[in-house]
């Protein structure tokens, strides 16, 4: 048996039709994940992303949670 977990992020500035629009995006993410045994794994993460756009429409922030299951033969 084994516990791991992951943590991420990043920044970004982008952009689109240079003078028309800019947008600034960070992200975070934390993740773990569990093996069962030799041939199964179970995890679950969430990441979340922000986005501030010169143009209000095109701002915003999203949660995403994952679950995953792995096996193997």
């Amino acid at each position: 048996e084994r516990l791991s977990t992951t943590l991420q992020g990043g920044v970004a500035v982008e952009d689109h039709e240079p003078g028309l629009r800019e947008d600034d995006v960070t992200w975070w993410g934390i993740s773990g994940r569990w093996q069962v045994n030799k041939k199964l794994q179970v995890g679950a993460g969430l990441t979340r992303y922000e986005r501030d756009s010169s143009l209000l429409f095109f701002g915003y922030e999203q949660n995403v949670w994952q679950l995953t299951l792995e096996g193997s033969l």
